[in-house]
C-alpha cells in the first residue's frame, strides 16, 4: 500500500513526470492499481500511457536502433531529492541504480513495450 499523503495528512509529491513504477528495482512493478480514498476537487492529474502502443508506433528504424539499448534507473532520479527524507544506508543499498532494457518483452504475451522514465 502506498499513499500520497504525509503523516500529517498533507499532499506529498513523489513523481511529477513520466515513469514506469518501481523501475529503479531489479524487478519493476508488474502492474499498478490506483484506488483513491480522497479525491481533490481539481487537479490530481495522474495520467497513464500505453507503453505497448509507444513501442508499436515507433518507426522500424528507431525500433531496430534501440532494441538492445539499456537505461540506468535510479530512485534518486525520480524524486526531487531536496524534498524527500534522506535514505538510510540500507535503503540506499536497496535502491541504488539498476539497468533495464529500454524495450521490455512481456514474458507471457511476448509483446514489446517501452520502459519510460524521465530524468531531471
Amino acid at each position: 500500500m502506498f499513499t500520497n499523503r504525509t503523516k500529517d495528512n498533507k499532499p506529498a509529491v513523489y513523481a511529477s513526470h513520466w515513469h514506469t513504477d518501481d523501475s529503479y528495482r531489479d524487478k519493476p512493478a508488474t502492474l499498478t492499481f490506483i484506488y483513491p480514498e480522497i479525491l481533490p476537487e481539481n487537479g490530481g492529474g495522474t495520467d497513464f500511457i500505453n507503453c505497448y502502443s509507444v513501442y508499436n508506433d515507433l518507426p522500424s528504424k528507431i525500433k531496430n536502433k534501440i532494441l538492445t539499448s539499456r537505461a540506468i534507473h535510479k530512485w534518486q532520479s525520480r524524486r526531487n531529492v531536496s524534498k524527500v527524507a534522506k535514505l538510510s544506508k540500507e535503503q540506499e543499498t536497496r535502491n541504488s541504480s539498476v539497468d533495464h532494457p529500454l524495450i521490455r518483452t512481456h514474458p507471457m504475451s511476448n509483446k514489446k513495450s517501452v520502459i519510460l522514465i524521465q530524468i531531471g
